[in-house]
């Protein structure tokens, strides 16, 4: 797969994750490589599985990172949360790198899956590339949502606002809703109290928030359509 293939589908299938319920981009995702290589969806949707873990990983670290700050600058979150964060963090990383064979008991212990699940752990290139797209993706997460706040008066710290980012990250991890829909918003709205802003003010934010994120979404997958449907027309999606 190209570059730009990839950049295609990774558009097309996160705006699906922001409108429709249920991981809809994912199911886009694995429909679009079994049609268009033929692949076996037991052969790559644990990397896309990994990846989910991975941006729990990653998020979670910030999270922490933020948490442990706070506390020296005198806001005192409880000890549950920082060993939520702490345990998150770890045990999803112990999980990419050390818990391919439980998993793929868990899916019949197929080989396949295994050695997909487990093609992380043999990369070191992979490894440095995807820590880098994880950081640049969370750091991209807390400067929209810096602009958002401040364009309602709300002015975070840098470990409040790691703190505010990583929450909402995990909520969207659910995806129970479209982009978790609902569940950000409460989770953002709780958390911003607990920092000193006001429910209201937060909920404004978000909503901000998300107009950009769907709008910038919508702009990227038009392209990102156009572009899948050239190389693949007979994908039943693309069918007029």
């Amino acid at each position: 797969m190209s570059l730009l293939e990839g950049l295609a589908l990774n558009a097309t299938g996160s705006f699906f994750n922001n409108v429709l319920p249920l991981k809809a981009g994912l199911a886009f995702r694995i429909l679009y490589l079994k049609s268009r290589f033929g692949l076996s969806p037991v052969s790559f949707t644990p990397q896309f599985i990994s990846l989910s873990v991975l941006t729990l990983s990653f998020s979670s670290f910030f999270g922490l990172i933020g948490l442990i700050k706070l506390n020296f600058l005198g806001y005192k979150p409880p000890l549950a949360l920082l060993l939520y964060f702490a345990l998150a963090a770890f045990a999803s990383l112990a999980a990419l790198f050390a818990g391919g064979r439980l998993v793929s008991r868990l899916f019949m212990s197929k080989r396949p899956f295994l050695d997909s699940w487990n093609s992380l752990a043999r990369s070191p290139y992979l490894q440095r590339r995807l820590a880098l797209n994880q950081a640049a993706y969370f750091l991209s997460w807390a400067l929209l949502n810096w602009l958002t706040l401040i364009a309602f008066n709300v002015h975070l710290s840098w470990p409040a606002l790691f703190f505010f980012a990583a929450v909402q990250i995990h909520a969207t991890l659910i995806n129970l809703t479209p982009g978790g829909l609902g569940l950000v918003e409460i989770v953002s709205a709780f958390v911003g109290q607990s920092l000193g802003a006001a429910p209201v003010q937060i909920l404004s934010a978000q909503l901000l928030f998300r107009v950009v994120t769907v709008s910038l979404l919508s702009l990227t997958s038009l392209w990102g359509w156009s572009h899948l449907k050239r190389l693949q027309g007979t994908f039943l999606l693309f069918r007029s």
